[in-house]
């Protein structure tokens, strides 16, 4: 699923993965459509970012921080 951004907009993206098949994304604090995995990596993931432009405008985006927390 992919969303446009407006420009110069904060966002709050989220992912909560429940360790076991269902991993549910999180827009602004909003719960999306679960999706089911059929396997969850063991091994350390690295978080991606992409910035696409349609060509008129300059593809820039700022990240202020990045939270990952593991829950027991």
């Amino acid at each position: 699923n992919t969303t446009a951004m407006v420009e110069d907009t904060y966002i709050r993206l989220g992912f909560i993965l429940d360790g076991i098949t269902t991993l549910t994304p999180y827009l602004n604090g909003t719960a999306g459509t679960a999706i089911t995995v059929s396997s969850i990596p063991l091994i350390p993931l690295t978080p991606s970012f992409v910035c696409q432009t349609n060509g008129t405008n300059d593809p820039i985006m700022s990240v202020d921080w990045v939270k990952v927390c593991q829950l027991r």
